[in-house]
């Protein structure tokens, strides 16, 4: 796991302060490291990475 927060249903207030917690870890992580932290949240936080 790469990314730190507690698993469970969130909604969009919820969500922001554990994105906004894991951004500088993920601006300063390689670019695969990226892909896997992006991909905890849209599993975890039941966010889509499609756009």
């Amino acid at each position: 796991m790469v990314a730190t927060f507690p698993r469970g249903m969130y909604k969009m207030n919820d969500r922001r302060p554990v994105i906004s917690a894991n951004s500088v870890q993920y601006r300063r992580s390689k670019k695969k490291l990226q892909g896997e932290t992006l991909d905890e949240h849209s599993h975890i936080l039941g966010m889509e990475r499609k756009y």
